[in-house]
């Protein structure tokens, strides 16, 4: 993805606000978050990507949760969205200006449930809405069916992106 079309999304993104990024690949999303960072935000990652790899391919520098069923410090598993949720709404609490990227979105519905993973997606949205932070929420559309998809933008704010196909 163009860093130039991250710079210029960037502009319109608002704190308090939940963004559903629609992309194959979380290419725009990982741009947008390395520029936020740029821009002093406080950046929490969580991702199906290995931690290493992430920080190695997309020069993120920046506190990264592994959605994985590893032991590891450095894990969450993605069949206890209880605990994702938990985590999430812990930064967005305590960070006065910060971003989250919740890339794996398709992991988490298919260690769960859709209609689970939708209730989580709606309660972080609304820790979001009460705070100074953003969600950036990568999915690839065609893992959805569409009244799935539908659901997610009702109150998440989508982004389409060049890189869908």
């Amino acid at each position: 993805m163009k860093t130039e079309q991250a710079a210029e999304i960037l502009k319109t993104l608002r704190k308090g606000h939940s963004y559903l990024i629609k992309e194959k690949k979380p290419e725009l999303s990982f741009d947008l978050l390395r520029l936020l960072i740029k821009n002093k935000v406080e950046p929490l990652c969580i991702t199906r990507l290995h931690p290493k790899w992430v920080k190695r391919k997309y020069k993120i520098k920046a506190s990264i949760l592994w959605l994985s069923k590893k032991g590891y410090d450095y894990c969450t598993s993605p069949t206890d969205p209880g605990v994702l949720v938990s985590i999430l709404e812990k930064f967005i609490k305590n960070t006065k200006n910060g971003v989250v990227l919740l890339e794996g979105l398709e992991c988490l519905i298919i260690n769960n449930s859709f209609p689970i993973i939708l209730k989580v997606v709606e309660d972080i949205n609304e820790s979001i809405m009460e705070s100074n932070c953003r969600l950036l929420l990568p999915i690839y559309p065609e893992t959805l069916d569409e009244k799935e998809l539908a659901l997610l933008e009702r109150n998440l704010e989508p982004i389409e992106t060049e890189n869908l196909f």
